[in-house]
């Protein structure tokens, strides 16, 4: 009789610690999925931010918004290097038209000189970027809103 108590006793031990351990590891899990989907949001907002901040905040108020021109943007040499240098941070559809646009005209020492063919290409690629770059700002800023 007093070996069943004994076996009883060892029972609701052995429950209790699987229990408790059972409990530990629930939270420790939950923690680290927490956490890692806590610090994937995070680098996805900064991601945005640094895309908004870096090139497409600058392209838009360099463009000088909707009615702007393209040479604002061609012309500035500053602006150029910000292009070169985030680059990587440009859609493929910003890309592709930033590359169209940058093979035309001519960099001299008094900024880009274009003869007509390149500026009609440009003339003709200005609605495209516009819509593009618009979009992409929108698109952005509701990314960095929710994350």
């Amino acid at each position: 009789m007093e070996h069943l108590q004994q076996l009883a006793v060892w029972s609701a031990v052995i429950g209790a610690v699987i229990a408790a351990i059972t409990t530990f590891l629930m939270y420790f899990l939950r923690d680290i999925i927490l956490e890692g989907k806590r610090q994937k949001r995070r680098r996805k907002r900064e991601l945005v931010e640094a895309k908004l901040r870096e090139i497409y905040s600058p392209l838009w108020v360099r463009l000088g918004g909707a009615n702007g021109a393209l040479t604002n943007i061609l012309g500035d040499r500053e602006m150029r290097t910000r292009i070169g240098a985030n680059f990587h941070l440009l859609s493929p559809e910003m890309k592709t038209l930033l590359e169209k646009m940058l093979l035309l005209g001519k960099v001299t020492d008094n900024g880009l000189t274009y003869n007509v063919s390149d500026g009609e290409k440009l003339i003709k690629l200005q609605p495209e970027f516009v819509g593009a770059l618009r979009n992409d700002l929108q698109k952005l800023q509701k990314e960095f809103e929710s994350a």
